[in-house]
């Protein structure tokens, strides 16, 4: 890299009136220099055209630099010009190497210094740089490698060009065969980048059809949304005529086959005989020829270099702003998938202490997520969209539900060896036979097998010949669907295990692991199914269900009814199906002979109808059981949860040192690869603060129209305060609506249930206490007439601060769960309480949860049991079925084990929703936070929220839950911040969750309407700085905040009950709905 020294005469004539535009283009160029543009496409202009189309005039015309001409050089390589306005004049000059350089070669190109010439040579620097790249040597004419020009000066625009080698048809005596595709595919290159506006050069003085360069910008961008068309040496057209018409037509953009989103602009370059005019001069030979003639109707903004300078450079601001969320996107998810590549290779390794860490690392995240695609809790980012191919595939539980729903089907329609139809069908197939014909094989079996029955009956050794021979293609179906879903359990495995370790420890784990495991899991599910099959295949047949009964009685009258129909139609000699009534003189004697007489034939027919009828009824009974039996004895006992612990830690501690050192040794390929990780990771984070600083500034602009509108902020507890920084002199506190959870959330205090601080300020602005204390007013007003709030008045009377009472919110839905009770009778619902720690905190809440269940009708019983123990617990509660509900206290281990805990309770018995998140909701709805005007599930459409901390029981739910409900949801956590959002608009059903790199609680807060904190230490308070006119929940709260809620307790505990209720009415409605008549 190296500086060139400033020209002698006065810098070039280029003004411009932005002032917005110099911050925007220095992140961007700032990224370009960084390397950003390896991995994630960043907005620019590119300058194509043909060779000789007058690109390099433009150029010069542009920046006031001599650009290399046809006659002189032509381009061999991308240039990016980099033009800034600055108070000193300054030029640097310096080269990109391109990716596929290699070190050395990189190396050697960066240290590049140009000859100290002045700007008015600046084509020979070019020439320089193109000799120290190699073009020219060796058979190089074109180069991917990049000359980066930065100019500043006092006038310069606020702009940035590359500038893109010429194309051409043909070779010449400079230019080979080879480079007519290297220059197009170079400039394709940048072309497919979206984010690249295109400044596509012409000629007028060729023909269109001859110029590729509209060919390929067509191509790449049929619309021409980003196409800005550059019409060069108009002059050279005859006066008059129909290709000056024509040309003047595509600069009016009313060709319809090259029509631009971005229009065209008309340039007059300088011709030989004027190549020696000044800047001043050019343009003044210009304007007098654009003043003229045909071209004198062209709009001034398309005509002329100085139109062009700004209109350039508000394209490239506008096209950067509206690139921005997308490339923020981008960019997040590169560092995300960066990220998680590097958490797969893990630490560097090197010693067998630190290989089993990392196995041990690894089996705890693998664990997680495998437990929790067994139990179908799918709250991970890595189980991603269950509509999506992929997502659905990760959902082990899902996938085996459709599977054995699957296999519960096919037994149905394919269990038996052939379907016994009615007689009305008229040939017997392979796969069904008429019920006659079946009797009659009945018959030939019975008599075969006969013993010492009487006539007219059978031996019940019979029921189970036809019902083995009946059940045949069970063995075959259920071992389907033994491979089937012993494929699917290991693709779930697997594909867990790829997004946990990185590729050489994933084959060692497959080797050594994994599917020595498996081998035994499905021979342990072929050895239960076998066992399940056994009394389908020989033995007696033996069941005790009275749908037996049931079933037989049925086909017994049905048969007899049939019979009797068939003896009267002879006995009256009428058709069965003839309509009307028989009317004539009977025998009565005779006609009760008729229909009681019986043969030996038909006594022994009726015997085997007797027989088929109680295998058809076993079959039925024993099909179901044996679905049944299969899913929860083999898939479930065998399969699902064994699985789980198929890389746990105990699996790792077993590993033998030389198995481990196989496993998870680190090459040299995996040292590369990090290195290549942290070096990209290190950019990218580095790009996304750079364009969160363009956000901000973008969110800025609009947020002062916004100013005058009231907005509420929201602020809770958090466990990890961010620095203080200096309030920003001259801004006017930012308003708050405030709920705090408090420590006594997790950590009540003795006597007291855990509980939450709520309080709220309207957003101020300087100048405007009056229109505050308005406004404070007509809110509380408001929430006086409509919920009848119980205030407590402050001490301080000029603060305008009111105390809300969590019991006055708990009532009315204290009210709702005792009218639900009343409705469900019976027993009182049981609620079973978990404690596994010796927090006096967690002891405080279970006994004021004990007081609130007897208070209001609830049974409640508390097991403490050691935290080894706790897992065991869980599962014991699960099996009792005279418990409705669990609510284990947490924490327990503090780590993600509590997360593991929380989902292995029962989801019949588990929390609906979690209580103290959704008692915050509840509080913003009797707060008339919700706006009740949209339908529900946008309610929240509008409110932009921080949430400071993400912990899995508060944090991220309530997150989550806000986003859902329409808002804008930031999540602040000592691992940085993520945005909960539904997307643009208010359609949008399910949240998305995506990383912010590089944002802190200092710069989300400012953004929100509502902030949340959940920090669990007496000693935090949320810095009130931060809301200005919000609030602080030391002391000084009542002097920020309007309305105040010191403690929400009662309200999570109502809500706990609220939960309990209801999953007792779901599990009940359930077993109503199950309870069906026999013949189900």
């Amino acid at each position: 890299m190296g500086s060139v020294s400033p020209p002698k005469s006065s810098n070039p004539l280029i003004k411009l009136h932005s002032k917005d535009h110099e911050e925007i283009l220095n992140v961007i160029d700032q990224l370009r220099s960084e390397g950003i543009s390896k991995y994630v496409g960043l907005p620019q202009i590119i300058v194509c055209g043909d060779q000789s189309s007058g690109k390099s005039s433009v150029l010069e015309a542009i920046s006031g630099l001599n650009f290399p001409r046809k006659e002189n050089l032509c381009t061999r390589f991308a240039t990016e010009l980099i033009l800034r306005r600055a108070d000193n004049t300054n030029v640097t000059v310096s080269i990109l190497p391109d990716d596929s350089r290699s070190s050395i070669e990189k190396e050697k190109l960066r240290s590049f210094k140009p000859p100290n010439l002045g700007l008015e040579h600046f084509a020979d620097i070019i020439q320089s740089a193109g000799d120290f790249i190699g073009v020219g040597r060796d058979g190089q004419v074109f180069s991917k490698d990049v000359l980066r020009v930065e100019f500043q000066s006092p006038e310069q625009p606020h702009l940035t060009l590359v500038d893109l080698p010429g194309l051409y048809h043909a070779p010449d005596e400079s230019q080979d065969e080879a480079g007519v595709a290297f220059v197009e595919s170079l400039v394709l290159s940048y072309m497919h980048n979206p984010r690249s506006v295109i400044l596509a050069v012409v000629s007028a003085k060729s023909d269109l059809p001859l110029q590729k360069v509209t060919a390929l910008t067509r191509k790449v961008d049929r619309n021409g949304t980003r196409t800005l068309g550059i019409i060069t040496k108009p002059d050279m057209l005859p006066k008059g005529s129909d290709m000056e018409d024509s040309f003047f037509q595509l600069a009016m953009n009313n060709r319809e086959l090259l029509r631009l989103g971005l229009g065209w602009h008309v340039l007059k370059n300088r011709g030989y005989e004027e190549r020696d005019m000044t800047l001043e001069e050019r343009g003044i030979s210009e304007r007098e020829f654009l003043s003229k003639g045909v071209w004198a109707e062209l709009p001034r903004y398309q005509a002329g270099i100085d139109s062009l300078r700004p209109r350039l450079s508000t394209v490239l601001r506008d096209h950067i702003l509206s690139s921005l969320p997308g490339l923020i996107s981008e960019a997040q998810g590169r560092l995300r998938d960066s990220q998680e590549s590097l958490q797969r290779l893990g630490q560097a390794r090197q010693t067998l202490t630190e290989q089993r860490q990392y196995l041990f690392r690894s089996s705890e995240r693998f664990t997680l997520l495998l437990s929790s695609a067994v139990n179908g809790v799918y709250y991970d980012r890595y189980f991603g969209d269950a509509m999506s191919p992929e997502g659905y595939e990760k959902r082990l539980r899902a996938v085996v539900q459709n599977r054995l729903s699957d296999f519960a089907e096919t037994m149905r329609r394919r269990g038996e060896s052939r379907k016994i139809v009615d007689d009305k069908v008229t040939n017997d197939t392979e796969h069904k036979i008429r019920r006659s014909s079946y009797v009659r094989e009945v018959q030939q079996r019975m008599r075969r097998s006969r013993g010492c029955e009487l006539p007219g009956t059978f031996s019940p050794l019979i029921i189970g010949e036809l019902f083995y021979a009946h059940s045949k293609p069970w063995e075959e179906i259920a071992n389907s669907w033994i491979e089937l879903l012993v494929a699917d359990v290991r693709k779930v495995v697997t594909l867990i295990l790829k997004d946990t370790v990185d590729e050489k420890s994933f084959d060692g784990l497959l080797h050594h692991t994994i599917n020595p495991k498996f081998d035994e899991l499905e021979e342990s599910l072929r050895s239960k199914t076998a066992e399940l099959l056994q009394p389908q295949q020989k033995g007696h047949p033996i069941t005790y269900n009275r749908v037996f009964t049931d079933i037989v009685q049925a086909a017994r009258k049905a048969h007899l009814q049939k019979a009797i129909e068939q003896k009267l139609s002879d006995y009256f000699n009428v058709s069965v199906d003839e309509p009307g009534e028989v009317s004539r003189k009977v025998n009565i004697l005779r006609l009760a002979s008729t229909l009681t007489a019986e043969t030996q034939t038909e006594m022994e027919i009726f015997a085997c109808s007797e027989a088929t009828d109680c295998m058809l009824a076993y079959y039925k009974i024993a099909r179901r059981k044996f679905v049944d039996d299969f899913s929860n004895l083999a898939v479930e006992k065998c399969l699902l949860e064994p699985v789980s612990t198929i890389f746990s830690s105990g699996v790792v501690d077993a590993l033998q040192d030389s198995i481990v050192e196989d496993i998870a040794a680190e090459d040299e390929n995996s040292r590369i690869e990090r290195r290549r990780l942290e070096e990209k990771i290190a950019v990218l984070q580095a790009c996304l603060k750079q364009l969160h600083r363009l956000d901000r500034h973008h969110l800025a602009d609009k947020s002062n129209i916004e100013e005058q509108h009231s907005s509420l902020a929201l602020i809770e507890l958090n466990d990890n305060p961010t620095s203080d920084r200096p309030e920003p002199a001259g801004e006017e506190p930012v308003t708050a609506k405030v709920l705090e959870e408090d420590v006594q959330i997790e950590r009540p205090v003795p006597g007291d249930p855990p509980e939450i601080d709520f309080a709220f300020v309207p957003k101020t602005t300087k100048g405007k206490r009056h229109a505050r204390k308005s406004f404070v007013a007509e809110k509380l007003e408001a929430l006086e007439s409509a919920s009848n709030f119980n205030w407590e008045m402050s001490e301080q009377p000029e603060t305008l601060c009111k105390t809300v009472l969590a019991g006055t919110i708990a009532k009315g839905l204290l009210a709702e769960v005792k009218q639900g009770l009343n409705e469900l009778g019976a027993k009182p619902p049981h609620l079973h309480g978990i404690l596994a720690n010796d927090d006096h905190a967690a002891r405080v809440y279970a006994d004021w949860t004990a007081k609130t269940c007897k208070d209001n009708g609830f049974e409640y019983t508390l097991r403490t049991v050691a935290k080894d123990d706790v897992e065991e617990a869980i599962m014991a509660a699960n099996q009792d079925d005279s418990i409705d509900g669990i609510i284990v206290y947490y924490p327990i281990f503090n780590n993600r084990q509590d997360q593991y805990l929380q989902q292995i309770v029962d989801v019949r018995k588990d929390s609906i929703l979690p209580c103290t998140p959704l008692a915050v909701i509840k509080i913003l709805e009797y707060l008339h936070i919700y706006n009740t005007i949209l339908p529900y599930g946008n309610r929240l459409f509008g409110r932009t929220i921080c949430v400071v901390n993400r912990s899995e029981v508060v944090g991220r739910p309530l997150a989550a839950l806000l986003a859902n409900d329409g808002a804008t949801v930031y999540s602040v956590d000592v691992s940085g911040v993520q945005l909960f959002t539904r997307g643009a608009g208010i359609r949008k059903r399910k949240h998305e969750v995506v990383d912010k790199p590089g944002l802190t609680l200092d710069e989300c807060v400012p953004l929100c309407d509502v902030v949340v904190t959940g920090v669990p230490s007496e000693g935090y308070k949320f810095p009130s700085r931060l809301l200005k006119e919000g609030a602080n929940f030391g002391p000084e709260v009542k002097e920020r905040a309007s309305i105040y809620v010191p403690a929400i307790g009662k309200v999570t505990i109502v809500i706990l009950l609220r939960n309990l209720l209801r999953i007792v009415q779901n599990n009940r409605s359930q077993k109503a709905v199950t309870t069906t008549p026999a013949s189900q």
